[in-house]
């Protein structure tokens, strides 16, 4: 908490500073209540809240005035000289009438400032008018000065990838992307910033990408698999035909012309009568031969 005290021509104008966090949602009074919401800094002695676009008069007597310190209250000594009439009626802008001054030229001075308008417009002063013009401006440069600066956290740069950001106040961006083979997972390939102190989005990881199989590739896959499996079905049917048919192959028919037992078949007798020509032909006797049978043949 700090108190300035800006010395201008017949002026003085005060600065009530309070910075950081520290005292927010104590303090309440004439400076307003410090919560950082606007629409509730009129609150009376008596816990009422006034409009925030409540005139000038209501503001002094039904907010302002409740708040004057009692003699009671004082942590100071009152002079007995000192004015302190309660029957003060000030001057609100709203009800300004100063024929000697056009206030078209207090527009052109002061703008839309009200702290310039009202005492350039009471006093007819353009000097103190100047002067609250640059109060005020030190004020806007003070205020911005120690205003709190919103930054978002580092981003890291993901493994197998890398990043851009253009900065980690309100508003900056940053862009992911991955290396060749690796794609993003979760998080964004964008994020902003946002006024909360956070990034629209997380950051995302690159992982490998998985190629798969095209529908085509598939195709003719499944098309030489299938042409393989034909291929053995329709050999193993061959073969099974072969089978088939060397098992159905036709036993051959004895030779009608060769009646009854070979060694009395004339047919066969006549045969090996023949191998005798041009000399003796003999062959040894089986065992089953009678061996007093047949001697021109055997041996």
């Amino acid at each position: 908490l700090s108190v300035s005290v800006d010395v201008s021509a017949d002026l003085l104008n005060v600065l009530v500073m309070i910075s950081g966090e520290r005292y927010k949602g104590q303090i309440r009074g004439l400076l307003g209540n410090f919560n950082g919401d606007d629409n509730d800094d009129f609150i009376t002695r008596h816990n009422l809240v006034l409009p925030s676009d409540s005139s000038m008069r209501d503001l002094h007597y039904k907010f302002g005035m409740t708040w004057e310190v009692q003699g009671n209250e004082s942590l100071f000594n009152r002079s007995g000289t000192v004015n302190n009439a309660i029957n003060y009626e000030p001057i609100f802008l709203e009800e300004i009438r100063n024929p000697e001054l056009n206030f078209s030229v207090v527009l052109e001075l002061c703008g839309d400032n009200k702290q310039c308008q009202y005492d350039y417009s009471v006093t007819g002063n353009e000097q103190i008018a100047k002067g609250t013009m640059k109060f005020i401006e030190k004020f806007k440069e003070i205020e911005s000065d120690v205003q709190k600066v919103v930054r978002c956290p580092f981003l890291e740069v993901p493994v197998n990838g890398n990043r851009s950001a253009s900065g980690y106040a309100v508003g900056d961006n940053a862009t992911f992307w991955c290396y060749e083979g690796f794609q993003l997972l979760q998080g964004a390939s964008f994020v902003v910033c946002r006024e909360n102190g956070q990034w629209s989005a997380g950051s995302p990881v690159c992982v490998e990408k998985i190629v798969e199989d095209s529908p085509i590739s598939s195709l003719v896959v499944y098309i030489g698999s299938g042409s393989g499996a034909l291929i053995g079905v329709i050999v193993i049917v061959i073969v099974i035909m072969a089978v088939l048919k060397c098992r159905r192959k036709p036993k051959p028919e004895p030779d009608p012309e060769i009646n009854g037992p070979i060694f009395e078949n004339p047919i066969f007798l006549e045969s090996l009568s023949s191998l005798g020509q041009g000399g003796a032909f003999k062959i040894p006797r089986p065992t089953y031969v009678d061996p007093n049978l047949l001697d021109d043949y055997f041996f």
